[in-house]
Parts: C-alpha cells; sequence; structure tokens
C-alpha cells in the first residue's frame, strides 16, 4: 500500500469518524513517507431524528426540510432556536427575549407549565394566529410548555413553519384539541383520528368521538382503536410509515362514510422527549383529500398507559360505543373524580380557596356574552410535590366558549395542593358556571 492509498484509508476513517462520533473531517496532509489525517475540528451535535433540515434567511435557526400544506400565514410570529426565543422579525433583532440551553427554557422560566415573560410579552396579540418557527431539534417540552402560555392568551390557530418545497416556507396548520362546538347535536357521531406519539418511542391509533369533523369535548373518552389482533400500536419504535397512515385514515373515511359522515379530523399528540421535527414528520404524513379532510388538532403531553392495547376496539363496537352517549346526555356535568392519595375535602378546600381565578375567567366572556351557562370540567394532575400539571378541558365540557374554558384549566396551574402521601392524584373536577 503506498501512501496515497494509506491517505485514502485515512480520509475514510475520518469520515467514519464524522458520520459515528460527530467529528467534522476538514482535510488530510500527507508528510514525507508518513500519511497523517489532520482533523481540524470537532464536535457533538445534537441531531434530530428528522429527515435533514435548512436554515432560515436569518441563519440562527433550522426548520425542518418538509413541503408543509399551505403559505405561512399572517400572525403573531414566535421564533424558537436551539439557544434563545424571539418575537416578530426573530433573530435578525438581536438579543432574544428568552435564552435557551438547547432547545430548553430554564427552570426559572417556566412556571406552572408556563412561560410568564412570553405571556407578559405579547399580553394582547394582534391576531389569534400563532406562526411558530422552531428548530427541527427542540425537544417536545419545550413545544407543550409554549402551546401552554399561547392558549393562556387565547389563540385559536397555529402554524407551524417548514422549509418549503424549495420557494421559500410553508406551513403545516393545527388548531388546539378540545376545539369544536361542545353543544348538544341532532347529528351522530362519527370516528376521529389520535395520532399518539410515546415518549420513548412508537405510535399508537385512538380514537375519539367527533361530530363534523370536531372533537366532541362531552362524550365519552377516547380509546385505542384495535387495528387487528387487538394491537393498538401503529409503529413500535420510531414513526409509522406514510403508507400505514393513508391506509388508516382511508379505512376511517371510507368506514364513517357508510354510517356517518366522511369528514376525519386528526389529533396529532406531542410527546416531551421526542423532537418538534419529529412531530412535525408524524403530521407530514397526513393524507386526507376531498370530503375526507377534517381538522388538525394539536395536543399533548401523552402519558401511555400501561396495556395500552388491552381496552382496544375495532371500528364498528367503538362507534357503539360512542354512540351510547347521546348528544342530549354526553354533556351532563360528571361529578368530581379523584385518583390517588388526597381526600376529596383537600382538594376542595384548595378549588374554593382559588376560585376567584376561575371566576374572572367567566366574568371576561359574560361581558360580550351576558347569557353564557353551563360546564367546565377541568382535568389535572397533582405531582408529588403538590403543584398541578397536564391541566386540560376534560370531558362534560359544554359551555361552548373555548377560550374561558381553556383559561380555567390554565387557571389550575396556579394552585397548590397537599403534597400526596404517595404518587401523584389525577383530578376530575366540574364547574358549574350561570350568569347572576
Amino acid at each position: 500500500m503506498d501512501k496515497n492509498e494509506v491517505a485514502q484509508l485515512g480520509l475514510a476513517f475520518a469520515v467514519g469518524v464524522s458520520l459515528s462520533a460527530g467529528y467534522v473531517f476538514l482535510g488530510a496532509q500527507v508528510q514525507g513517507d508518513d500519511p497523517a489525517v489532520v482533523v481540524v475540528q470537532e464536535r457533538c451535535p445534537e441531531v434530530d431524528e428528522g429527515e435533514g433540515a435548512a436554515r432560515t434567511p436569518a441563519g440562527a435557526l433550522e426548520l425542518a426540510s418538509l413541503p408543509g400544506e399551505q403559505p405561512v400565514p399572517e400572525g403573531v410570529s414566535i421564533w424558537v432556536g436551539l439557544d434563545g426565543l424571539w418575537l416578530d422579525r426573530g433573530p435578525e433583532q438581536g438579543e432574544p427575549l428568552l435564552e435557551l440551553d438547547r432547545g430548553r427554557f430554564a427552570l426559572r422560566d417556566v412556571e406552572r407549565g408556563r412561560v410568564p415573560a412570553l405571556v407578559d410579552a405579547i399580553a394582547e396579540p394582534s391576531s389569534k394566529t400563532a406562526v411558530l418557527w422552531i428548530d427541527h431539534r427542540v425537544p417536545g417540552q419545550t413545544l407543550i410548555e409554549l402551546l401552554a402560555s399561547l392558549a393562556r392568551l387565547g389563540f385559536g390557530d397555529y402554524a407551524f413553519a417548514v422549509e418549503g418545497n424549495g420557494a421559500g416556507p410553508r406551513a403545516y396548520a393545527f388548531v388546539p384539541a378540545r376545539y369544536g362546538d361542545p353543544k348538544g347535536s341532532d347529528e351522530q357521531w362519527s370516528l376521529g383520528l389520535s395520532l399518539r406519539a410515546s415518549e420513548y418511542g412508537g405510535v399508537a391509533a385512538w380514537a375519539h368521538p367527533q361530530i363534523a369533523g370536531q372533537v366532541r369535548r362531552g362524550a365519552a373518552a377516547a380509546l385505542p382503536l384495535d387495528l387487528g389482533e387487538g394491537e393498538c400500536m401503529l409503529a413500535e419504535r420510531d414513526l409509522p410509515s406514510s403508507a400505514a397512515v393513508a391506509e388508516l385514515e382511508r379505512e376511517l373515511c371510507q368506514f364513517n362514510t357508510r354510517t356517518r359522515e366522511a369528514e376525519l379530523g386528526v389529533e396529532f399528540v406531542v410527546a416531551r422527549k421526542r423532537s418538534v421535527g419529529e412531530f412535525l414528520r408524524l403530521r407530514d404524513r397526513d393524507a386526507r383529500v376531498g370530503e375526507c379532510a377534517g381538522p388538525s388538532y394539536i395536543s399533548g403531553p401523552y402519558e401511555r398507559p400501561a396495556n395500552e392495547c388491552a381496552a382496544a376496539l375495532p371500528f364498528d363496537a367503538m362507534l357503539t360505543h360512542f354512540d351510547e352517549a347521546e348528544p342530549g346526555n354526553a354533556f351532563r356535568a360528571p361529578k368530581a373524580e379523584i385518583i390517588g392519595q388526597l381526600e376529596k375535602d383537600q382538594i376542595r378546600t384548595v378549588v374554593r380557596a382559588n376560585i376567584d381565578g376561575v371566576r374572572r375567567c367567566y366574568n371576561d366572556a359574560l361581558r360580550s356574552e351576558p347569557g353564557l351557562a353551563g360546564t367546565v370540567v377541568v382535568e389535572f394532575v397533582i405531582d408529588e410535590d403538590g403543584a398541578v400539571r397536564d391541566s386540560i378541558v376534560g370531558s362534560g365540557t359544554d359551555l361552548g366558549a373555548i377560550k374561558t374554558e381553556q383559561c380555567i384549566a390554565e387557571a389550575a396551574k396556579d394552585w397548590v395542593f397537599p403534597k400526596p402521601s404517595k404518587g401523584t392524584v389525577k383530578v376530575t373536577y366540574p364547574f358549574n358556571l350561570s350568569p347572576g
């Protein structure tokens, strides 16, 4: 082997190291009879599982290299990179509103799952559409905290910017979960799809009740779908293939068309430990077209239950299950339910001490709709330290005012309970609201 062959071998080795350990090879040099490979720079960057990325014009973010589904709309622009969060024009403005560490908010900047500095900076948004320019490597936890903050401000639409198809950035559109008219209806239930990415890999297929493609908050809870032989996982480890998602959506649309309606709403669930790029790759696999194309919902996080597929039902049985909750009965206020090591009186005492926050949300709505009345059910989890997390609008809600319902669910995140004697506590708490 001559020195040129050895140099080529060295180059191959350096490139191999680049792929496996994050080294960047910048040059090779032959010195006399002893060839040497010179590694000029070496680094170990965080790499998303995504399919590549492209830099924004500002050069500070890497958007997911995906085609998008629509032009980027007008709205309130929020830029999130690995080292900071900006508003309006993004990184070209200079100093960020908040500094991030590898795409994560500092603990001091997050309170009860929200980012107060972001809420205060936006305050009264000029638009109800949030345009999110997010580096594809940012973790899902950051996105969840960002969405919780935006929900507090009443945003009704989200557009995620991606690289596009070569003609400039495009976007994927979402609406918040728990969206739609919660009032009773003469229309029949059909099946909506929920694609739930779990924290450590895999995506499960669940079904939720829908009417006209909209999530029905007052109906029975979602359940896993039996995709065959009791299996509910569309993919066990990574993301499902585009063909698998398209086939399931097609089957659901055909099933709904035979029995009810074709329009299919799909919920995409964010996982804390999976990247924004991976979440958007899942969204890109959506293949609904024509009369099948319903809303795309965004929600999260998803706590994967043990033996998740044990409760899975096939399409027909699932629809029968949802039909048992007729629109006239589905919206009756449930009783408070507590699962865990806290007494009901302890829960009730804290809720009553914080009831003014609920009243503020409701009174704000009464100014524009004096006759507004109904029930808001809040489902939340009390952590081991007594703090509230994962507060959402729950089944049984029938107020019909999305912003008010989200406001009440967000207010619950400020409550502090006694520390449970063991583990966490899951609470379902109804608020019956009426003027006067």
